[in-house]
């Protein structure tokens, strides 16, 4: 099927979504892009055994709204939603909680954002391609269908698909390190990711007052066997949740290396089942996140 004809049913779909609901905002919008992008992947070789899923918002999990996923291998490829009221360059987002995701993001390999109207792509830090999806005033509710029509029409899709193909590609590209300077990069990309993904979890456990979880039974125990006076090693004790946090993610990404290079297995959901008996706290990190 034409490009054309799934951003002209895309468009449609937002225009009703925000006539019916001036507030409407990026989970109730998230279908209709995950749709065109099922649509346009279904165009192209590159999208073969790939599919996209939805990653449903969880406060403090870390996780985009879209993943693309290669049949047999883990999500690799991602983009985060913004509202069409937002700016889809990461830059120029100004709300906190959207810029500690954006540098989130930047640790990921393939990722990319779109607030509906445009979309960037990002490899970690580097800003790869940005494209118009479809002209802004096709997705205003205040645009008639015919007007809206005819702006898609004259609309160049050329930019989108060479983006959506490189996205696409990202997928399917699983980063091997080349020497050990890149395999310390690739693990410190990973351990600033978990930081800060288990900064925004403490923040949302405190937040709502819970006092029973396994994270924070791992804090607890770093707390009084690891980190009992941290600042007779130089650490900064008056924010433990922070330091934790950075702990947290070492002790994971050592972990998973010791399991890697012990094992000679791939490290998935199941790596903390390896771990050496005589690393109990990394056992007790990597359950944690299964």
């Amino acid at each position: 099927m034409p490009i054309v004809d799934h951003l002209l049913r895309y468009a449609q779909r937002i225009r009703d979504l925000r006539r019916a609901h001036a507030a409407v905002q990026e989970p109730a919008l998230a279908p209709a892009f995950q749709e065109l992008l099922d649509s346009t992947l279904a165009d192209m070789p590159v999208g073969a055994r790939l599919t996209v899923v939805p990653e449903f918002i969880n406060p403090g999990v870390g996780r985009p709204d879209i993943a693309l996923v290669r049949a047999g291998a883990p999500a690799r490829a991602f983009v985060e939603l913004k509202a069409p009221d937002k700016p889809a360059n990461p830059a120029r987002w100004r709300v906190p909680h959207d810029r500690r995701q954006a540098d989130r993001l930047r640790e990921l390999q393939c990722w990319g954002t779109s607030n509906f109207i445009d979309i960037f792509l990002f490899e970690r830090a580097d800003e790869l391609a940005m494209a118009r999806i479809v002209p802004e005033q096709a997705i205003d509710p205040a645009c008639d269908d015919a007007r809206a029509a005819r702006l898609i029409r004259g609309h160049d899709p050329a930019p989108l698909l060479a983006l959506v193909e490189r996205l696409a590609s990202g997928a399917g590209q699983e980063p091997v390190a080349r020497d050990a300077e890149h395999l310390a990069q690739l693990l410190a990309h990973s351990s600033r990711l978990v930081r800060g993904i288990i900064q925004d979890r403490l923040a949302e456990l405190r937040a709502a007052n819970v006092t029973a979880d396994p994270l924070l039974d791992v804090h607890a125990e770093f707390q009084t066997v690891l980190y009992a006076h941290p600042e007779a090693g130089g650490y900064p004790a008056q924010d433990f949740d922070k330091l934790f946090s950075s702990a947290f993610a070492q002790t994971l990404a050592f972990g998973l290396l010791l399991v890697r290079e012990g094992s000679g297995r791939p490290v998935d959901a199941t790596a903390y089942q390896h771990m050496p008996a005589e690393h109990p706290l990394m056992r007790t990190a990597l359950r944690v996140l299964t």
